[in-house]
């Protein structure tokens, strides 16, 4: 929904696809998809020990290779 009221340019997935994602924390080297009822909000400030992406559930190790990725251009 954000890349369609944004007027951005990527994949866009019906209704139907969306439970084929999951939440991911990558702390360290370590990846945990989260549950479905997680509230990331929730998290206490400042939330300092990894970051949050979001990947498709069959994607095991995206948001670990995303997050080296990330961690090589600092």
């Amino acid at each position: 929904m954000a890349v369609v009221l944004k007027g951005k340019d990527g994949p866009i997935y019906p209704n139907d696809k969306l439970r084929n994602f999951c939440l991911v924390a990558v702390i360290g080297a370590r990846e945990r998809c989260l549950r479905d009822d997680f509230k990331p909000l929730q998290l206490q400030n400042p939330w300092k020990k990894g970051c949050l992406y979001v990947r498709q559930k069959h994607d095991v190790l995206a948001a670990l290779e995303q997050s080296a990725r990330h961690t090589a251009y600092i």
